[in-house]
C-alpha cells in the first residue's frame, strides 16, 4: 500500500460519523496532521481528488471560473441605458440581473430584478428612467480565479442572490447566480 493509499485509508476509517461539512473539514484536518506527522504528505487537494463527486470534493476543485455566466450567457447594459434595455438584455440571457459596465468593461453597477419590482412600484412607467438610476453601484463581487466555495460563502455572507466576477482591473469577467452553485452541486 503506497503512501496516498495509507493516508486515505486513515481519512476514511476515522470519521466520527458525522456528515456535516464542518465535521468532514475537521477530519481533513486531523487526517492531514496524522499524515504529516507520518510523512504521508496528504493534503485537502488529495482528499478532493481521491472524492471529486462529493460536495466538499466540488468545492475543493471548482473555480469561479468554471460555473460563472459570461460571454452571450452575461447581461450587460451601460449606466446611460434605459430600464428596458436592460430587461430586453436580461430576458436574452435568461438572467435575473444584468452588469453596468464602462467603455473599457470596468463594474460601474448591478440591476436586478429586485431592483426593476421597487422602481416599478414607485412609478409604473420606469422602462424610461436610466440604469444609473436604480442599479446598486457598488455590487458585492468575487476575483475569478477563486473557489466556488468562497462564492458560497460570499452568497451567505451578504444574502445576495447574484455576485459579480471581476478581475484584477476591475473589469467584468463574469456573473455567478446562486442557482449556478446548486446547478454546479458545490452546495
Amino acid at each position: 500500500m503506497n503512501d496516498r493509499m495509507r493516508a486515505y485509508s486513515y481519512a476514511r476509517y476515522s470519521s466520527t460519523g458525522q456528515r456535516n461539512s464542518s465535521s468532514l473539514k475537521r477530519q481533513i484536518e486531523v487526517t492531514q496532521v496524522f499524515c504529516k506527522k507520518k510523512g504521508y504528505g496528504f493534503q485537502a487537494e488529495d482528499f478532493a481528488q481521491l472524492h471529486p463527486g462529493g460536495s466538499l470534493g466540488r468545492q475543493l476543485l471548482t473555480r469561479i471560473t468554471d460555473i460563472m455566466r459570461q460571454g452571450d450567457q452575461l447581461a450587460r447594459v451601460k449606466p446611460a441605458d434605459t430600464i428596458a434595455t436592460a430587461l430586453d438584455a436580461m430576458k436574452q440571457c435568461k438572467a435575473g440581473a444584468v452588469v453596468a459596465t464602462n467603455e473599457q468593461g470596468q463594474l460601474q453597477g448591478i440591476f436586478t430584478h429586485g431592483d426593476f419590482v421597487r422602481a416599478y412600484q414607485e412609478d409604473r412607467d420606469v422602462a424610461d428612467h436610466l440604469i444609473r438610476d436604480h442599479m446598486t453601484a457598488n455590487p458585492v463581487t468575487i476575483q475569478g480565479d477563486k473557489l466556488a466555495a468562497e462564492a458560497v460563502h460570499t452568497f451567505e455572507q451578504h444574502l445576495i442572490d447574484e455576485v459579480v466576477v471581476i478581475n484584477a482591473e476591475n473589469q467584468v469577467i463574469g456573473l455567478i447566480d446562486v442557482q449556478d452553485l446548486s446547478r454546479a452541486r458545490i452546495f
